[in-house]
Formats: structure tokens, C-alpha cells, sequence
């Protein structure tokens, strides 16, 4: 998978920006609650058949790679929060 968080010598502020927004979001329980609805309801944890599932998979399967890349400690906590 590419980097969620491309940075090109143009993008880096960008994607520095990025990573610190969505590091605001995942500090809190709230947030990372919010967070996985989002996964959830993308079906990033499951099988799923059909384009437009498979489209709303890559979705969440992103946002996945996102937080992820962003810190993944806080990915484990979700995960751990959600007895998963």
C-alpha cells in the first residue's frame, strides 16, 4: 500500500498537517470511538462481495492505514477499546 501519508517535497507541510489533525482526533476516546464507526461502517474488518462494498472497504481500509501511520499506539487502542 502507498504511504497514507504521501509527502512530496510540495506535499510535506500538507501532509505533516494532516497527520497532526488526525492525531487531535485519536487522543481522545471520543475520537477514537468516532473513528471506528467510520471503520465499521465502511466493512474494513470484514469479507464483503460486490464493487460498491469493495469501495467503501478501501475506505476504511485507509482510514486504517491512516491512523496507523499516524501513531500506531493509538490504532491498538482502538482496537483494544472495541475488544477486538
Amino acid at each position: 500500500m502507498d504511504d497514507p501519508f504521501p509527502e512530496k517535497e510540495e506535499d510535506t507541510e500538507a501532509a505533516e498537517e494532516l497527520r497532526r489533525s488526525l492525531e487531535s482526533v485519536l487522543v481522545t476516546r471520543q475520537g477514537r470511538r468516532l473513528m471506528w464507526s467510520f471503520i465499521v461502517d465502511a466493512g474494513a474488518r470484514m469479507a464483503v462481495s460486490g464493487e460498491r462494498q469493495a469501495g467503501r472497504q478501501e475506505v476504511g481500509l485507509e482510514l486504517i492505514a491512516k491512523i496507523r501511520a499516524c501513531n500506531h499506539a493509538f490504532y491498538i487502542k482502538m482496537l483494544e477499546e472495541n475488544d477486538v
